[in-house]
């Protein structure tokens, strides 16, 4: 029951504040389905456009997260602390929400560093392999295992 209604609550806030949920909409368009790129990744069929998308997933993250805490801190400094029980679900749900900058550094570092070695920062890095004579597809159905060394 008490989830029910948290969840309620999560609706209420939000629908109480369209601009906010235009903004996290606006941010959120922005990724795939991680869910299914994390199992290709499981099942060994992860490539680099993949690992892109993890990227993005995690900035998207990020900036959903500043944006309900800045929205937080915008609420408050008007002086409307009679809705702190409003936000105790979104703190609850902020508090959740880990932040992996390092994680999204070295995978950066990790596609930077792939580019660079096949010598071209202009085209994808899925062409730049296919134009070195070997494409993804070809390598996963060869068993290539990917790994993010960005070190």
């Amino acid at each position: 029951m008490s989830e029910i209604n948290t969840r309620q609550s999560i609706v209420a806030f939000f629908y109480a504040r369209p601009h906010l949920g235009r903004d996290l909409r606006d941010h959120l368009r922005g990724i795939d389905d991680i869910t299914h790129v994390v199992q290709k990744f499981l099942l060994g069929r992860g490539n680099t456009e993949d690992v892109a998308v993890i990227s993005t997933a995690i900035s998207v993250w990020s900036n959903v997260k500043s944006r309900l805490s800045l929205e937080r801190e915008l609420h408050f400094e008007v002086g409307d602390h009679d809705s702190e029980q409003e936000w105790a679900s979104i703190d609850a749900l902020i508090s959740r929400m880990e932040d992996l900058p390092e994680f999204e550094r070295k995978i950066q570092a990790s596609m930077d560093s792939l580019t660079i070695r096949l010598g071209s920062s202009t085209e994808s890095t899925e062409d730049a392999i296919t134009t070195y004579g070997v494409s993804i597809d070809d390598k996963s159905q060869q068993g290539y295992r990917w790994s993010i060394n960005p070190e």
